[in-house]
């Protein structure tokens, strides 16, 4: 038979084992938390970075493409409706190797049989 000692002993190691039992799935929970909420974040950074449409965006968007700086953007705001990525030469600052830094940035629908790459019309 064991003493008032020993069961007491007994019981504080059940205690300690069920409270570390839930302090494992805390901290589980905790770590798998900061996971979604860090993978959410890089899901919208990645979505923010995706390609521009040049003749929806604001200045601010605008700014997220190579080379373009506040001024430009508000020059590319004004110079709309584009129908391809070469009307964007008509802007000041725009030649032919920036528009080819900024190419990959702007949203574009499939080309077309000219060689040159329409942007969607706005609506």
């Amino acid at each position: 038979m064991k003493t008032s000692f020993e069961e007491r002993i007994a019981r504080q190691k059940a205690d300690m084992a069920a409270s570390d039992q839930r302090n494992r799935w805390l901290l589980i929970a905790i770590v798998v938390g900061f996971a979604v909420v860090a993978l959410f974040f890089a899901l919208k950074r990645r979505v923010a970075s995706g390609p521009i449409d040049v003749n929806r965006a604001t200045a601010a968007e605008l700014e997220r493409i190579p080379g373009v700086g506040p001024a430009m953007a508000k020059d590319i705001v004004k110079g709309r409706p584009y129908q391809t990525a070469e009307d964007l030469l008509k802007v000041k600052g725009i030649g032919p190797k920036t528009l080819e830094k900024m190419r990959s940035m702007l949203l574009l629908p499939a080309g077309d049989a000219g060689g040159k790459i329409p942007l969607p019309q706005a609506n």
